[in-house]
């Protein structure tokens, strides 16, 4: 039988709603009592960045291309912008940013969804 899709089929799209919750979890359990160090960082980002892509995995989105990028950085009280830009189908393609905070620093996690065919 042909198996190609033009999109996903309804239970298995990648629902925002559903995700960003999870992934602010995952920072807050990971990150609620960090202290910003330079030395320690990187692992840091790549503990969180498994942790999401373990918790995108349990969503089982069949024919997704996940997409993750972890950024954190301390916090000196000057601001932070991070944008990006997708050639993407916006039917069945999505993503979600989530931001949380401590005291010293600043975790951002982008995870992108993009649908396979």
């Amino acid at each position: 039988p042909n198996t190609f899709r033009m999109e996903p089929d309804n239970e298995y799209r990648f629902r925002p709603y559903r995700v960003q919750p999870k992934v602010l979890e995952v920072l807050i359990d990971r990150l609620k009592d960090e202290t910003y160090d330079a030395a320690t960082v990187n692992e840091l980002v790549k503990d969180i960045t498994r942790n999401v892509h373990q918790l995108m995995r349990n969503f089982q989105l069949p024919r997704y291309k996940i997409v993750i990028q972890t950024v954190i950085g301390q916090k000196y009280g000057e601001l932070i912008r991070i944008a990006s830009r997708c050639l993407w189908d916006p039917k069945n393609d999505n993503m979600i940013s989530v931001n949380y905070e401590t005291n010293d620093m600043v975790a951002v996690v982008t995870v992108y969804a993009v649908y396979f065919e």
